[in-house]
């Protein structure tokens, strides 16, 4: 199975990352533009990709994911802060493409990848075993859309848990027992 992994920045005139992960093998690569992104993605031609950003703006300040969240005591910043508005419109809008409009098409999911770090208890891609990099990971952003492509691997395995709802999406987290 192939995966796109994609940290992404709310400007397009920031970085953003992408991880492709294909038989424990990951390479990855720091974009700025929606269409270096999505050149990337049909080249790749993933069977998921893995947003860690959100992908459905809301207008109020915590949608029913993050509520499901903070109860464990995790911290997320307000959906409807200017900053988060722009990065949501601009998944959304890749989201749309992918699933919809381009000749490839994937399946797409949202992680939020501060949980998935406490979850996992990793600190960096260097914590992870069994994966091999094809090249170096070069910055915090590469290390982000690599770990958004592990999730992946959870979500294919059907070891995910999901946090929302049909109304505003739902984020996607490795099943661990917490207790």
């Amino acid at each position: 199975m192939r995966i796109l992994g994609i940290h992404l920045a709310s400007n397009p005139r920031d970085s953003s990352a992408l991880a492709e992960l294909e038989q424990n093998k990951i390479r990855t690569f720091t974009v700025r533009r929606d269409d270096e992104i999505i050149a990337t993605f049909v080249r790749f031609s993933p069977d998921l990709v893995v947003f860690d950003s959100p992908l459905k703006p809301v207008e109020y300040e915590y949608r029913s994911a993050e509520k499901e969240m903070q109860s464990m005591n995790f911290t997320f910043h307000p959906m409807n802060n200017p900053e988060i508005q722009m990065l949501s419109k601009r998944g959304e809008k890749l989201k749309y493409l992918i699933e919809n409009q381009l000749e490839v098409r994937s399946k797409v999911i949202e992680t939020n990848i501060e949980v998935v770090k406490a979850l996992l208890k990793i600190n960096s891609v260097k914590d992870l075993q069994n994966v091999k990099f094809m090249n170096i990971v070069k910055n915090e952003f590469e290390q982000k859309a690599v770990i958004s492509a592990i999730v992946g691997i959870f979500y294919l395995e059907n070891n995910y848990t999901q946090y929302g709802d049909d109304i505003d999406g739902y984020v996607i987290v490795p099943k661990v027992d917490i207790s």
